[in-house]
């Protein structure tokens, strides 16, 4: 079983095409920080920030289940762990749980939630985070 990430970012990436292989490559320059002393600054040996979340799930037995991935950015990662969890903790098939609504907090203070969850839901997440309206 194999689980593979891959992006090119913006269209057709740097436009840059490596001759031995054929691989067009990505342009994720774009993911360092221009802000001179920031964390994830530019310079030499220095490697971006990246948004991956390949996972691969076995069963007891050790016999793979499933290999899933994401694009999408800041949320990847929360995307993957909601299908993972439909998944395993609810019992849903692939289709079902790829149609879930999804509920995303990786943008800081806000909380992006799809429109189709029911008010009860947002009711609860707002009195968890302490939020009205």
């Amino acid at each position: 079983m194999v689980a593979v990430t891959q992006t090119l970012l913006s269209v057709y990436g740097s436009r840059l095409v490596l001759p031995t292989s054929g691989v067009l490559m990505n342009n994720g320059i774009n993911w360092f920080d221009t802000r001179p002393g920031s964390p994830n600054y530019l310079g030499p040996s220095k490697r971006p920030l990246t948004n991956m979340c390949p996972v691969i799930v076995t069963r007891n037995n050790g016999e793979g289940w499933f290999a899933i991935g994401a694009s999408g950015g800041r949320k990847i990662m929360p995307a993957v762990t909601q299908v993972c969890s439909f998944l395993i903790d609810h019992g849903m098939n692939l289709e079902d749980a790829f149609h879930q609504p999804r509920i995303d907090a990786s943008g800081g203070d806000a909380l992006d939630c799809d429109c189709s969850h029911v008010e009860k839901l947002l009711a609860r997440a707002r009195a968890r985070s302490g939020r009205r309206g």
